[in-house]
């Protein structure tokens, strides 16, 4: 993972944005961690907000233990193998161009690579 809040308009595979999103800050999930019973996925920062961790599962309402945190490695693994897009790229920015960004030549960057 990268430490850093990745937008999911930037991952190439449009169909994996909602697997890989959190539900509660909307970004690509950053360390996938739970605490729900059915196994729900938030953002390990978005479950222990301001050190007040969540008693309830946002999805579910199922209550919820801080002492029950724990990685969703499997999901881990499947964000970790998303490849994403150029955030300078014109799908970067939900898919309009930056003003301030200058294409490269006549096409924007097409970088790709992974999460």
């Amino acid at each position: 993972m990268t430490g850093m809040k990745l937008n999911p308009d930037w991952l190439e595979d449009q169909d994996s944005r909602d697997k890989a999103s959190c539900y509660v800050c909307g970004m690509v999930l950053d360390v996938p961690t739970t605490a729900c019973p059915e196994g729900h996925a938030l953002c390990r920062d978005c479950w222990v907000a301001e050190k007040t961790p969540r008693q309830r599962c946002p999805l579910c309402q199922h209550r919820t233990d801080a002492s029950r945190l724990q990685r969703c490695r499997p999901l881990e693994d499947f964000i970790g193998d998303l490849r994403m897009c150029c955030m300078h790229g014109p799908e970067g920015e939900g898919g309009e161009e930056d003003a301030n960004l200058e294409p490269l030549g006549e096409q924007w960057c097409s970088w790709r690579g992974k999460v």
